[in-house]
């Protein structure tokens, strides 16, 4: 096994299993992603809308399953993450924790970018209603926290499960946008993969910071998304998306 993979197996993969599901190309950014509508069959129409990002080594068409259950009328769009791996892709180049935060840091900002890029090139095509809800698993709730931060004025508020962020992103004097955006974070207190203690840390710095944030823990969870803690991602989602 690789130096690189050890490391990247520290970024944890996602728990939901891929299935069938139409992928979309969306050339501009290179990023394809998966739609799946909830409650309607009219995809023309502005809905409300969740961005679902998916973990190292998983899939977009896997990681819509997480809200199963959402209350319609809504849509999903799960992209996917540009650099295969193994059977799915990744969105980082180095390990969640244990590289130099500065540079993971200012990767996590990229790769923010880069959804927020793509959320507004899919819009013209698949129309949403006010501002989306980013939610996602392992890297994908990282990079719901930096979507947060980086582009608060894109998001209706970010639900990142399993997730984190290096200390070094928490900006000590944030924007009254960032204050505004909530985040609701959900994390297993005995996830192997990412620390809930790491989470719970960078939580509390953001709320000192005076960020709008909160930290749920799944006691004895591990790096993975059990029906109790899919059930609160659902819940939570449906309370930060625009009225229905």
């Amino acid at each position: 096994m690789s130096l690189l993979l050890r490391l990247l197996l520290a970024c944890g993969v996602a728990a939901p299993q891929p299935v069938a599901e139409p992928v979309v190309e969306a050339p501009a950014s290179s990023l394809a992603f998966v739609e799946r509508l909830v409650g309607t069959e009219d995809g023309s129409v502005p809905l409300p809308t969740v961005i679902v990002v998916h973990g190292l080594g998983a899939r977009a068409d896997g990681i819509v399953r997480v809200l199963e259950g959402l209350e319609g009328p809504a849509r999903v769009l799960a992209p996917q993450a540009p650099t295969p791996w193994g059977d799915g892709g990744t969105w980082f180049s180095m390990p969640a924790q244990g590289s130099d935060p500065a540079a993971l840091g200012e990767e996590m900002l990229r790769v923010a970018d880069r959804v927020v890029a793509w959320i507004d090139e899919v819009r013209a095509e698949h129309p949403i209603a006010g501002r989306p809800v980013i939610t996602g698993f392992s890297q994908g709730g990282m990079v719901s926290f930096a979507v947060a931060l980086r582009h608060p004025e894109a998001v209706a508020g970010a639900v990142p499960i399993a997730g984190w962020l290096p200390g070094v992103l928490v900006p000590p004097l944030p924007t009254e946008a960032q204050r505004a955006v909530p985040i609701r974070a959900l994390h297993g207190t005995a996830d192997d993969r990412l620390s809930f203690v790491e989470t719970r840390r960078v939580v509390d710095a953001l709320r000192a910071a005076g960020f709008d944030a909160q930290l749920q823990a799944a006691e004895g969870v591990g790096h993975t998304i059990p029906p109790e803690v899919r059930a609160e991602v659902v819940r939570t989602v449906g309370v930060l998306l625009p009225p229905r």
